[in-house]
């Protein structure tokens, strides 16, 4: 029900591409992106992609947003049909 998915590309994760085609053949209650370009790292030396990119390819999917870089699942907190994107907050 609950997907951890690497979306940043690289040598190990996911593009953005093939992570909307995982998300789409497995289809989650609820999708967690991870392993992505923030602002922590140096665009120069990193060779992963931002959330963005991934993020526009899952139009029509909601999404939420934590107010920190914790979040407190449970039966009650998944979506009772349909995906949604949960994405959290990292203090830089």
């Amino acid at each position: 029900d609950v997907l951890l998915l690497p979306v940043g590309g690289g040598p190990k994760a996911y593009n953005a591409e093939e992570a909307a085609q995982v998300v789409q053949t497995l289809r989650p209650k609820l999708v967690i992106p991870t392993h992505y370009l923030t602002q922590a790292a140096d665009e120069e030396n990193c060779p992963i992609a931002t959330l963005d990119e991934f993020l526009s390819l899952m139009q029509g999917i909601p999404v939420s947003r934590a107010n920190g870089d914790t979040v407190t699942l449970g039966p009650s907190s998944l979506p009772a049909e349909g995906t949604r994107i949960q994405l959290l907050s990292y203090p830089f």
